[in-house]
Order: C-alpha cells, then sequence, then structure tokens
C-alpha cells in the first residue's frame, strides 16, 4: 500500500488548532475590532486589534496576557493593507512555477527535468505521467499564542506520478511522491518587516510493480531524485533524495516572501506608532466543503496593544527638596533709618504648599503621548480628577493640584493615555500638605530678635515683603533673617543714628540669585547687565564709564534707589562705572569697578 506521508503531516497541522480556536473564542464580540481583506487564498481575512478600552476607569481592565479590549476609536486604517494585498497562495505559486532563474526555468521546470533524468539514468525509458503540477495548495499553521512564535505555511503539491519501463522485460513501474514547501515566518522583531525560512520535503515516496515481473526488478532497484532550484532566492541543493520509504529534507537559506512582508509593513505603519507593539497570527476557518481534518486556510493576525505600567510617581516637593541655590533675601537698601522702611525680596525657598501641592512622574505610554490623568483624594474621601493635554517629550509630566486644606495628606495617582489607551495607575503616593506657607522675618539686634512679620511663599518659593526697621533700633550692623520652619536665610543691613545719611553705592544684580555679585564684576562681551544704585536723592542720575562712554542717565525712586539695564560697548579690559547726581558741594556719587572679558577665539 502506498504511504502518503502528507496525511500525517496535515494531521500533525490540525492538531495545533485546537487551543487556537478556544483562544478566540469570543473574538468577533463587542469590545474589538475587526477588519476585513483578501486572505491568503482570496477568503476574508481578519484583523483583530487588542487594546484596553481608554473610557474605563478600573485600575486594571484586563491582565497583560488576556487583552481582549473595548473599542472607543476608530482604527480601521490599521487593515487598509490587508485588503491591498493580493492573495498570499499567489506568491508561492510564484515561486513554484512562474519566477525563472538565469536559463529560463521555474522550480517546476527544474524539478522536472531532474525527476525525470534520475528516473532515465536508472534505466528507466517509455516515461510518462503528469509530474509536477502547476499550483499547489496553501495551508497556514497560524496557531500563535505568545508573541513571537513563528507562523508556519504548507505549499502542499498533488502527488507526482510517474510511469515507465525498465529492464529487458520491459517490466512497468509506478513511481509516486508527494512534495510540499514549509515557509517559516517569525513576528519576534516587528514591526520590522522579518524574512522568511524555507524547507522543501518529500514524503511518501513509492515505488510499485504494474507486473509480476516488475515485482521481482522492485526488491533490488534503487531510484533516486534528485533537482536543484536556485531561482527566486533559494538554493535548495539537492532537496531530496529518496528510496522507497525514505525521506530527507534539506533547509534552505533565507527567503523573502514578498506578499508577508508587504503585508506587515502595511499593518505596522499605522499600528506601531499608536501603541501596538506586538503582532500575532491565528487560525480561522476551513474552506467550506472540504474533508474533515483539513488544515485552516485562513491566515488571520492580531495586533496587540501592551497594558502599559503606570507612570513612575513622585512627589516633586521632595524631588527638588534638594536645591542647586540656597534660600536668599536681599533687601533693596543696604542702609536704612531706625524706623525707616526696606522691601526683602526671597527667592528659592520650598514653594508654597498649604493649599496646593506638586506631583511629577515618568511617562510610560507605548503609543504617542496625548494626555494624563491625574486623581487625588483625602483617605475616605471621594476622588477627584483632572486631565491634561501632553505631546511627547513636552517636559510637562507634572501637575499642581490646588484648592487644599493646609496641613492634610493626599493620595495621589496618575496615568498616561496614548490615541487608544490608558496605561495602568501608578503606585499611590502619599502627599501632605504644610499647616501655613509664610516665611517668618525677623531683626536680630545684640541678643535681642525682633519680629519684622511675616511674608507669604509663592507656587515658585519666591516672595516680596515690605518692613519696617524699629524705632529706637540702634545703629551699627544688624541681621534679617527669613525661615518657613525647614530652611533659613540671611543678610545684612546697616541702621542709620540720628543724623546719618546713607552713602550712595553701586551694585550688579545677579540675574540668578537676585543678590549684588562681588566686586570686580566680570562681564561677557556684549553682555547687558542690571545695575542697581541707593542713597541718592529723588531725581535723575547721570551714568558713565569713567573717562569714556556715556550710559545714559537713571530716574531715582522715593526711597533713593534706581534700577537699569546697562550695556557698555567698550574693548575688553577693567573699567569703572560712575553714576553723579548734582553738582558742587551736593553732588552725589558712587563708582563701580567692573572687568570685560575678551571674546573667546
Amino acid at each position: 500500500m502506498r504511504r502518503n506521508g502528507i496525511f500525517r503531516v496535515i494531521a500533525v497541522l490540525v492538531s495545533l488548532t485546537a487551543t487556537a480556536a478556544s483562544a478566540l473564542a469570543g473574538a468577533d464580540q463587542p469590545g474589538q475590532v475587526t477588519s476585513y481583506g483578501v486572505d491568503i487564498t482570496g477568503l476574508k481575512a481578519k484583523v483583530v486589534a487588542n487594546y484596553r478600552d481608554k473610557s474605563s476607569i478600573a485600575p486594571a481592565d484586563h491582565s497583560a496576557a488576556d487583552v481582549s479590549l473595548g473599542l472607543t476609536n476608530d482604527i480601521s486604517l490599521i487593515a487598509l493593507g490587508v485588503a491591498a494585498q493580493p492573495p498570499l497562495s499567489q506568491s508561492f505559486d510564484q515561486l513554484w512555477s512562474g519566477t525563472k532563474n538565469k536559463q529560463g526555468q521555474t522550480m517546476r521546470d527544474q524539478a522536472t527535468v531532474q525527476a525525470l533524468t534520475a528516473i532515465q539514468q536508472g534505466g528507466g525509458y517509455n516515461i510518462k505521467g503528469p509530474g509536477f503540477a502547476q499550483t499547489g495548495e496553501l495551508y497556514c499553521n497560524c496557531n500563535v499564542i505568545r508573541p513571537g512564535d513563528p507562523l508556519t505555511f504548507t505549499y502542499v503539491l498533488p502527488t507526482v506520478s510517474y510511469t515507465f519501463n525498465e529492464g529487458d522485460f520491459g517490466a512497468s513501474w509506478n513511481l509516486t511522491f508527494n512534495v510540499f514547501l514549509t515557509v517559516t515566518v517569525s513576528l519576534q522583531d516587528w514591526p520590522n518587516v522579518p524574512a522568511a525560512t524555507g524547507i522543501i520535503h518529500l514524503t511518501g515516496a513509492n515505488i510499485s510493480a504494474a507486473n509480476v515481473g516488475a515485482s521481482i526488478d522492485e526488491a533490488v532497484k534503487q531510484i533516486e531524485v534528485f533537482f536543484s532550484t536556485s531561482n527566486s532566492g533559494i538554493d535548495g541543493g539537492n532537496i531530496f533524495a529518496g528510496q522507497e520509504g525514505q525521506i530527507e529534507a534539506t533547509p534552505t537559506p533565507t527567503l523573502t516572501i514578498t506578499s508577508i512582508g508587504a503585508l506587515l509593513a502595511a499593518l505596522a505603519k499605522p499600528a506601531y506608532p499608536i501603541g501596538f507593539t506586538q503582532c500575532t497570527g491565528f487560525v480561522g476557518a476551513t474552506r467550506a466543503g472540504t474533508p474533515t481534518g483539513t488544515p485552516p486556510l485562513t491566515f488571520n493576525i492580531r495586533l496587540i496593544h501592551p497594558v502599559d505600567p503606570g507612570p513612575k510617581l513622585f512627589d516633586t516637593a521632595i524631588r527638588t527638596g534638594i536645591q542647586l541655590l540656597s534660600p536668599a533675601i536681599n533687601p533693596n537698601l543696604t542702609e536704612v533709618p531706625a524706623g525707616g522702611r526696606l522691601t526683602l525680596t526671597g527667592i528659592h525657598f520650598p514653594p508654597a504648599q498649604a493649599n496646593e501641592i506638586y506631583v511629577g512622574w515618568d511617562d510610560t505610554v507605548s503609543g504617542t503621548l496625548v494626555g494624563s490623568e491625574i486623581q487625588w483624594a483625602e483617605p475616605g474621601h471621594p476622588e477627584t480628577h483632572a486631565d491634561i493635554s501632553r505631546k511627547p517629550f513636552d517636559a510637562h509630566a507634572n501637575y499642581e493640584i490646588a484648592g487644599l486644606t493646609p496641613d492634610t495628606s493626599y493620595n495621589v495617582q496618575v496615568r498616561d493615555s496614548d490615541q487608544l489607551t490608558n496605561t495602568d495607575w501608578s503606585a499611590t503616593v502619599a502627599v501632605k500638605t504644610q499647616s501655613t506657607n509664610n516665611v517668618d522675618l525677623s531683626l536680630k539686634t545684640g541678643s535681642a530678635t525682633l519680629s519684622l512679620g511675616t511674608a507669604t511663599r509663592d507656587s515658585s518659593g519666591d516672595f516680596t515683603a515690605n518692613v519696617t526697621v524699629p524705632a529706637g533700633t540702634a545703629s551699627g550692623e544688624h541681621t534679617i533673617t527669613a525661615t518657613d520652619g525647614s530652611v533659613t536665610a540671611g543678610t545684612t543691613i546697616q541702621v542709620l543714628g540720628a543724623g546719618q545719611s546713607a552713602t550712595p553705592k553701586l551694585f550688579v544684580i545677579n540675574s540668578t540669585t537676585g543678590l549684588p555679585m562681588s566686586v570686580p564684576v566680570l562681564v561677557s562681551p556684549g553682555a547687558t547687565f542690571k545695575l542697581h544704585g541707593e542713597g541718592f536723592q529723588p531725581g535723575t542720575v547721570t551714568l558713565a564709564v569713567q573717562g569714556g562712554k556715556s550710559l545714559g542717565t537713571a530716574d531715582v525712586a522715593a526711597d533713593g534707589t534706581f534700577a537699569v539695564n546697562v550695556a557698555p560697548a567698550v574693548e575688553s579690559g577693567g573699567y569703572t562705572i560712575a553714576a553723579t547726581e548734582g553738582t558742587g558741594a551736593t553732588q552725589l556719587e558712587a563708582a563701580l569697578s567692573f572687568e570685560l572679558l575678551a571674546p573667546p577665539k
């Protein structure tokens, strides 16, 4: 009896489809998007896009291993590439009997010549038979459960049959065997288009006697069949060699199945940017009317959007607690009489957090970032939500939650969104508001400390406050301090006694620290710097580089101060800026040294 090995192959393929059938139960249920196009054999193919429904507020709608998810967005673009592709079976037909090598032979032509030659060399003559068919049947073992598992396509040719005579008595022989090509495609590197690996198999080789005389020769006869396939990117060498009942399969080098690559590329173009990071295959229906046990013909695809982990959330007050710049306070006057007023500016203090808190996070979306959702609540109270629009790499992974109660703890979570779905919620971070946003101001005089009142920090940790030096404060140097209970900054002032006047002074204010810069001031070529003066009388001050260029004038305020931006256009070197007001015995003057640096070479 002839042993038909292809039936064994079919049985193996069929045995692999049961799990896929159960895994796909409910694949057409609401909550999945399915689009149809041309399948490998012209039947309907299905593209199933699995992702988590964006409208859900559940912490985890589905586990990462079972992403059968809801549809709230139109992503039909994903399947456009399917309908545009020709049936995949056409690629295999072309591979077998369409593409020619340099000698003008197809793979089928070469196989036919090699088979006839082998029979003739074995003494056969009067060879007859249809030989190799023009086309085969394409089946798909696309039962992929785990992402990255390969797809296997089997291109089965009809049984090859020859009759011939051999020997002096003209014994008749029947030679039959089966040939099929298997091609394995890995989706491990999707969206990169993979190459395919193919193997040509011989199964069920059978030589049978057509008469009694032939049966004697059959006991000793050996027939070897060889053919080479060098076209279409395949170099099989001796693809198969068979004595009756023997099977030999030779792997081929990598080949490209154009339709598979084009299909995957077409799917990846819209799917990958919106977060579908995995692509797997799965079996579909068997063609109607085919015998029981026939392997599936359809090649379906499942695109999977992973359930992204929640962002890493942190309290930015803690994250920014290590300051590169220390808190500082700067008075507008360094000399003030007892009972006089001055303005204090504070910078780099901790942000105000009595009625608001600040959080930041690290984004974790697979697709294009479009938004973030923040939720917060006191323990045991309803949650409050806020949505913010986002763009990839926009540096806006942070949020200020306002309108809170002082000295109260809040539980905060955040999740990111792409065009289709949300990440999981982040781990909960407990953030407590401060009891107050005030900064306490005081003046130390001798062993006594006098309160100057309070100032209120803003969201950046800065403040401005007008204070009065207590009447009766002794003349001399005193220290003003500002503290929020966690950090403290101080500055010195000179309290003037009765009959004392402030000395005119010039300072350059550092734009980063807000404090006067040390002398001599170093200035870059072409730079503009802020010049601050105090101790003058209300009116107009004339500014100039001593012995050189005028820098214009500045208006002096009622408190004797002025501030103006200057840009001395001079050559590199050391200079002095002079500020003068009035003439003669009432003239007020102050000077400031600076050095203009040489331009870089």
